[in-house]
């Protein structure tokens, strides 16, 4: 009879160890873990309604488990676990995060319809921005106006996530795929943490990096320990009339305030046996160009009331309290505050004037103080003498050179008479409030 039941109803026959019950109709869905139920049994639900209509036995015939039954959707969200928890939002959406699901916000001037359609508002972003937009790009604001949005395109191994967060893979980008300027793009910037350079800038761009605005730090900062330079220009650049470094203009100076600076640097010797300088500058000229080694200008262009001092050049070497110098039977060694040297080899040729300090006096105007051209102050030893000469060399033929601009009207050389063996000249001195006269007598 069961058989002729099955097989009117095109069902097929069932096994021989089928004990339980596989299809059931009712106005109560069987409660979990009762007994009786094989499993994949289907229970009609004749009281139920839409999604509460059709259930199947998930357990066995010793704890049954009846699930609804729903169309495909229905079934897609019954299998997201957290998916009830969730309090869903005007203009939200459901967006995967591992094997949970979390809410998110269309924010700003987007909404979200319930159709599923985003609508953007005018003005929000201009329109010819989004037109034809290609897989991987995104739009990223410019200065705030709409219409110089610009499209951006995602490539190679980076990745943008539903929460916005950029992920690029750990071999992105490799020093290997950076050896050359060939390798990178006009205006492209290559930041990475296997790369020899931690930012290069290479292309035909009119300005390789640009920093501008207002900046509560530093501009540039580096830290830690560097196995090269901190900043390096190539060698083989070639500036022409450019310049390597341009801060300000002639006429439009880049200003700063009292205890700052355009550069500023606080350097400290390493223990070693040699001697390093913190700055060092060598100028080059193999052709017609005369160079200038190192050039400072200061000048005032304040109106009453300026500044009480105007120096183009400081320089300090100095023994802190309780410090150290070693002795030395060397004049190249000790304290100084400069040092100028001028030297030729024996096979140069040297047509022009030669001397290591060059003072030109050319202050034209009044002058309120004492005016030199050289002025010595001491203020703690009494040194052994205003100037020394020590040398292993031929020393001086004059120990003082004076042409015929030295004397001149009223200056210091008067001359009385020009006969051999008598007083020639003499040179003015004044000392303590008094005038004084040093002879000269010609041979």
């Amino acid at each position: 009879m069961l058989r002729r039941l099955l097989k009117l109803l095109h069902f097929g026959s069932l096994p021989t160890s089928v004990e339980g019950t596989v299809f059931e109709c009712g106005t109560s869905v069987p409660s979990d873990t009762t007994t009786g139920y094989e499993t994949g049994c289907v229970f009609l639900h004749t009281d139920g309604s839409a999604g509460d209509a059709t259930y199947i036995n998930e357990g066995d015939s010793d704890s049954c488990d009846f699930n609804v039954i729903g169309t495909p959707e229905q079934q897609a969200l019954s299998e997201m676990s957290d998916v009830g928890t969730l309090t869903y939002g005007s203009g939200k959406i459901l967006v995967a995060d591992g094997d949970s699901y979390e809410e998110v916000a269309v924010s700003g001037d987007a909404t979200l319809a319930s159709t599923g359609s985003l609508t953007i508002a005018t003005g929000a972003v201009e329109d010819s921005m989004i037109e034809g937009l290609s897989d991987g790009q995104f739009i990223i604001g410019v200065d705030g106006t709409a219409a110089n949005n610009a499209k951006v395109t995602m490539s190679g191994d980076a990745t943008l996530a539903n929460d916005g967060a950029l992920t690029l893979a750990d071999d992105c980008v490799g020093a290997d795929e950076v050896d050359s300027a060939a390798d990178i793009t006009v205006g492209s910037l290559v930041v990475g943490e296997d790369v020899t350079n931690g930012i290069e800038v290479s292309g035909s761009d009119t300005t390789g990096l640009l920093l501008s605005g207002t900046f509560s730090g530093a501009a540039i900062s580096g830290t830690g320990t560097f196995n090269s330079h901190f900043l390096q220009v190539a060698g083989s650049t070639d500036f022409g009339a450019n310049k390597a470094i341009y801060i300000g203009a002639w006429g439009s100076e880049a200003e700063y305030e009292d205890d700052g600076g355009l550069f500023r640097i606080y350097g400290k010797a390493q223990s070693g046996g040699s001697t390093s300088a913190m700055i060092f500058t060598r100028t080059l000229t193999d052709s017609t160009s005369s160079v200038i080694g190192y050039q400072v200008y200061a000048d005032s262009d304040a109106s009453t009331p300026g500044p009480t001092n105007v120096e183009a050049l400081n320089c300090f070497a100095m023994l802190n309290s309780g410090k150290y110098l070693a002795a030395s039977a060397s004049w190249m060694n000790g304290l100084k505050a400069g040092w100028f040297k001028v030297g030729a080899a024996a096979d140069s040729v040297c047509n022009g004037n030669v001397a290591p300090i060059w003072v030109d006096n050319q202050v034209n105007c009044a002058v309120g103080g004492e005016e030199y051209g050289i002025i010595a102050t001491t203020g703690g030893s009494r040194p052994d003498g205003f100037i020394g000469f020590e040398t292993s060399s031929s020393g001086y033929n004059q120990l003082l050179y004076f042409d015929s601009t030295f004397n001149s009207g009223a200056g210091t050389c008067i001359t009385t008479d020009s006969v051999p063996g008598t007083q020639d000249a003499r040179i003015k001195v004044w000392y303590d409030g008094k005038q004084y006269y040093i002879p000269l007598y010609r041979e």
